[in-house]
């Protein structure tokens, strides 16, 4: 798993499968790096706005950086990370809604 436009995906392009991860709890930057943790908007925690992220990165394969830029996104698997407040919520709330709008959720296996 890598994300999209970064630079592993970048050299590993050709040479291993690539699944491009999308990160649904995290703000992206202009340059699709997601925004330092040591910022104060680094996190997305508000269930309807994680989904409003994830829809649009699956759905419109687009994402806003924080600085309002509209950025092209390929995704083939969503990250939550354990660490954010709430998590299994979003989580629940997210599978949810896209169940909801029939979007198939599929699981890797080994």
């Amino acid at each position: 798993y890598a994300p999209y436009k970064s630079k592993i995906s970048t050299v590993a392009k050709g040479r291993i499968p690539i699944y491009f991860e999308g990160f649904a709890d995290r703000n992206y930057e202009p340059d699709y790096t997601l925004v330092s943790r040591h910022k104060n908007n680094a996190l997305l925690i508000e269930k309807e706005a994680v989904f409003k992220h994830v829809f649009d990165m699956i759905w419109k394969q687009k994402i806003k950086a924080v600085d309002g830029t509209i950025l092209l996104i390929k995704v083939d698997t969503i990250c939550v990370h354990g660490d954010t407040p709430k998590a299994v919520e979003i989580l629940q709330y997210i599978y949810q809604k896209l169940y909801n709008k029939n979007i198939q959720i599929e699981k890797f296996e080994k």
